[in-house]
């Protein structure tokens, strides 16, 4: 497995957040991967997006992670954490 880290990426309400592509050579061939992981307090979330025939774009893996990260930080402002 090939595992190389992309790039930061700024996503508003998280504390720390990195890219990594993942390329993995499977008995259906070559799957390769995004993925965002990400931090907001003390929750760390990772969002991975893998594909053999129609890969995704970082665009769309950083629409998922602003999503998740929104629900985390609504999830604890609600909770009072």
């Amino acid at each position: 497995m090939e595992f190389v880290v992309i790039d930061e990426v700024s996503l508003e309400g998280a504390e720390k957040t990195e890219s990594f592509q993942s390329k993995i050579l499977v008995p259906k061939g070559l799957r390769t991967s995004l993925a965002i992981s990400t931090s907001v307090g003390d929750v760390y979330t990772m969002v991975s997006c893998g594909s053999f025939e129609q890969p995704w774009t970082m665009q769309e893996v950083v629409e998922i992670a602003k999503t998740q990260v929104n629900r985390i930080v609504s999830a604890r402002g609600a909770s009072g954490l």
